[in-house]
């Protein structure tokens, strides 16, 4: 039986690189958990969330496929988070289990 020496020295360039790529995962996951931030209802005005009431019930609409509380929130704030209506989600949407 003849065996081939390129699928042999192929074997741990192929391991190595699942290694590689599972840890590039792994990272992006914890990076990802440790973005995670609540809003901070103090810093909205009555007249702040009236003005993101679209902008966030459009973001809580397009999250819905997200399953959990922190999926949703995480899903709210990649979507509304940069803007000035993230400190607003829990006063329009008090009802979310993370504002009370």
């Amino acid at each position: 039986a003849v065996v081939s020496t390129q699928s042999i020295c192929s074997f741990p360039q192929s391991k190595s690189k699942m290694r590689f790529i599972t840890s590039l995962l792994v990272l992006s996951l914890v990076c990802m958990a440790s973005a995670y931030t609540e809003p901070k209802t103090s810093e909205c005005s009555w007249e702040a969330a009236a003005a993101c009431v679209t902008e966030i019930g459009a973001a809580f609409d397009g999250c819905q496929d997200w399953t959990g509380a922190d999926g949703i929130l995480g899903c709210m704030e990649g979507v509304i988070g940069a803007t000035d209506c993230w400190d607003c989600v829990c006063v329009v949407l008090d009802f979310l289990p993370f504002c009370a």
